[in-house]
């Protein structure tokens, strides 16, 4: 489970990171447009790209997203479920160990009496 909970970590990192990339190239490569600038001629790291195969993308890793974000609900709600169930567990033995020494104060006591 924590090798899962850790890939998923890195994966949504991964996913943002990228998010906030495209976003940036997104906003570099409108300005362009608007300026009349060729696409060539974006900061350094971006590719050039119209700004709208950039949304497309953007689409496409905020999918990635949200299934990322389902599986985050779906992991947190497990470990809520574990949680309980430790928390009936131990409801339980403290249930049992009171039946146990309730059962060896009657033991005691029927000793006594078969003794007397």
């Amino acid at each position: 489970m924590a090798a899962t909970e850790a890939s998923l970590k890195a994966q949504v990192s991964n996913l943002l990171t990228e998010y906030s990339t495209l976003v940036r190239n997104y906003f570099a490569a409108t300005e362009a447009l608007v300026e009349g600038r060729p696409l060539s001629v974006l900061p350094a790291g971006t590719t050039s790209v119209h700004p709208d195969d950039i949304m497309r993308r953007i689409v496409e890793v905020d999918a990635k997203l949200q299934k990322a974000v389902d599986q985050i609900e779906d992991h947190q709600s497990r470990q809520r479920k574990i949680s309980e169930v430790q928390e009936d567990i131990r409801h339980h033995n403290v249930t049992i160990l009171a039946l146990v020494s309730r059962l060896q104060e009657a033991r005691g006591m029927l000793e006594a009496c078969l003794d007397s």
